[in-house]
């Protein structure tokens, strides 16, 4: 299938292809029959979310079959397989670890790519490689379906509260389409560009937080060395110019010694990784990220890989030999040191 343009660089849909999608949408609730593939803690959050508003036909497949028992309960039909969601539903949804799962999801044995419907539009909202969400794009057009990558920025409590932010690539049409879905997910939806785009966007905030995080723990390092008490500190700071949602939402975190919940170390590895292998086809350094990728690799290799990103501070702490100790003191306390 030859590729068409407009003057925006993005894709134009053939003729033949605009005519399937205009069998698409506009979505019918109550018609619509949707797939989730990948249920994990933001994928059961998101999946949920959809079943609770009406979308009450959906298929679900995950490799741990008990993740998917509280969607089942909520009238979601499990799927023995990726073929079978295939077969089944218009619209699916791939919310999974890494690029690999997508790779797999995809290509595997009794994968989507070769048991497609035409017609069928696919979401990926896994965070992974915008080389790959261009090489399936391609390849779902030719099974005459559509592809959308819509990674998601945000936490467990942002999804939960619709205020994460979805960040969409592919053919503007398919993402108008979609948009009475993606706006039951959250308030903050975007479309990025083409097909990639979506993935570049959340490629480019993981760039912010990798480089966020290691001020945060530099900085909780530094004050702690120099006499500094964590708490007074982190409540003068949130206020200050250096603040961030990183600080404002992992100071505490590390103080307390909480290193659970959140993005885990070794997806966030493969996030940087992932940023890494992008700039170098693009032909740009990026020796910040080249850090970060460092520190969070040795934090990994350190038996870390599945506490949240806020531990880096532990990396931090084995090259000096230290360990930021907490001290108690009464919130009233806090207020009379900055008087």
């Amino acid at each position: 299938m030859d590729d068409f343009y407009d003057i925006n660089g993005e894709k134009e849909l053939p003729d033949e292809l605009k005519n399937i999608l205009s069998t698409v949408f506009p979505l019918v609730r109550n018609e619509v029959k949707i797939g989730w593939i990948g249920i994990g803690k933001i994928g059961n959050i998101l999946a949920s979310t959809v079943l609770s508003d009406g979308y009450e036909s959906m298929y679900i497949y995950n490799r741990d079959v008990k993740k998917t028992e509280y969607l089942q309960e909520w009238g979601a039909n499990l799927a023995e397989n990726i073929k079978m969601v295939a077969e089944k539903v218009h619209i699916i949804f791939v919310s999974v670890g890494t690029s690999s799962d997508v790779n797999d999801v995809f290509y595997g044995k009794n994968g989507l790519i070769e048991n497609l419907r035409v017609g069928t539009v696919i979401v990926d909202m896994t965070t992974g490689s915008p080389t790959l969400a261009k090489k399936i794009y391609n390849d779902c057009l030719q099974k005459k379906c559509f592809f959308l990558d819509a990674p998601i920025i945000g936490n467990e409590e942002t999804v939960k509260m619709k205020k994460a932010s979805i960040v969409v690539g592919g053919n503007r049409e398919v993402f108008k389409g979609m948009l009475p879905i993606f706006y039951i997910l959250s308030n903050s939806v975007n479309y990025c560009g083409p097909s990639g785009f979506g993935q570049n966007t959340k490629l480019s905030n993981q760039i912010i937080v990798s480089l966020n995080m290691i001020g945060i723990v530099e900085s909780l390092l530094y004050a702690y060395k120099s006499g500094l008490d964590i708490n007074i500190t982190i409540h003068a700071l949130t206020t200050g110019t250096g603040s961030s949602w990183c600080f404002s939402n992992y100071t505490n975190k590390i103080a307390d010694r909480d290193f659970k919940g959140g993005l885990y170390v070794k997806y966030f590895v493969n996030d940087l990784e992932t940023v890494l292998n992008e700039s170098f086809k693009l032909g740009i350094s990026l020796p910040g990220l080249s850090l970060a990728n460092q520190l969070y690799l040795a934090l990994k290799a350190q038996g870390n890989e599945c506490k949240g990103i806020q531990s880096l501070i532990l990396a931090l702490e084995s090259l000096n030999n230290t360990k930021i100790e907490k001290k108690v003191i009464k919130k009233t306390d806090i207020a009379t040191s900055l008087m």
